[in-house]
């Protein structure tokens, strides 16, 4: 599949969701078309893109099994947006939390296919009191950011040594050096951007946020801790996926709260 970038990947996502839309309107003239998000459908797909994953995950990298898995992740998003579509145009006849559990996962594997285009991953190696504005991709290609980094201080903290390991060459001298098992490292680092300036703490795990940007700690310098790897990740997708992940959570809490009401109107019956 072919990666699209902004705003291309926007002008796709749109196209698709018009397309989807007129799809349905078809299919209530044809009732053939329905087949295509049925609840049989679904399941087909959703377990063809569960093995093929499987497979593309064991095997070595394949252009050929790389674009079958991206025409089954498409097919699933557009019977997914079928079904969404089908139960919006149903909520006169009542709400329904599976109507809302159609549309977050839409959103989701909508922003997740036409947002790959747009993702982007930048490497930063930061030094102390150094402001720092350029990384790289994981491929080497010199990327320039739209804010600057200051990384203040490192901090490494370590399990006790349990001795001596290793012997290296430092300066001409044979240097016994323990193990570094580090417990916790993390990058006290000022971002600089046109919003201002801004102190946070970047540990694993515990990113920082900049507009579009997420800030990794990725590594450091271990032989001394004398630097931070940090990777900056942008992802423009992020509010639609990030939507869609809390819409799926409301819509499982919907669930559960009615399964418990028709148990208790059930045992009353009985």
């Amino acid at each position: 599949m072919v990666l699209l970038s902004y705003p291309w990947s926007v002008i796709g996502a749109l196209v698709f969701t018009y397309a989807l839309v007129l799809l349905y309107t078809l299919s209530l003239r044809r009732p053939s078309l329905q087949r295509l998000f049925d609840s049989r459908a679904g399941a087909i797909v959703v377990g063809a893109v569960a093995v093929l994953s499987v497979v593309f995950g064991l095997l070595p990298r394949n252009p050929w099994v790389a674009g079958v898995l991206s025409v089954l992740l498409l097919f699933l998003t557009g019977s997914m947006g079928l079904s969404a579509i089908a139960g919006l145009c149903r909520l006169k006849q009542g709400l329904r939390a599976s109507t809302f559990s159609h549309v977050a996962l839409y959103l989701i594997l909508l922003g997740g296919l036409f947002g790959a285009g747009d993702k982007q991953q930048v490497v930063v190696r930061a030094e102390p009191d150094r402001p720092v504005a350029v990384g790289s991709t994981p491929e080497g290609a010199r990327v320039e950011l739209p804010f600057m980094l200051v990384l203040n201080e490192f901090i490494l903290e370590e399990y006790p040594s349990a001795g001596p390991v290793d012997t290296l060459e430092i300066d001409g001298r044979m240097v016994t050096m323990p193990p570094r098992q580090p417990k916790r490292f993390a990058s006290d680092v000022t971002l600089v951007s046109g919003r201002g300036e801004q102190r946070v703490e970047i540990a694993v795990n515990h990113p920082a946020r900049l507009g579009p940007w997420r800030i990794y700690q990725s590594g450091y310098d271990r032989m001394g801790g004398r630097w931070s790897e940090l990777l900056c990740v942008k992802d423009g997708w992020y509010p639609l996926i990030a939507a869609g992940l809390w819409l799926l959570l409301g819509a499982g809490l919907w669930m559960f709260i009615t399964a418990g009401m028709r148990r208790k109107k059930e045992d009353r019956a009985s």
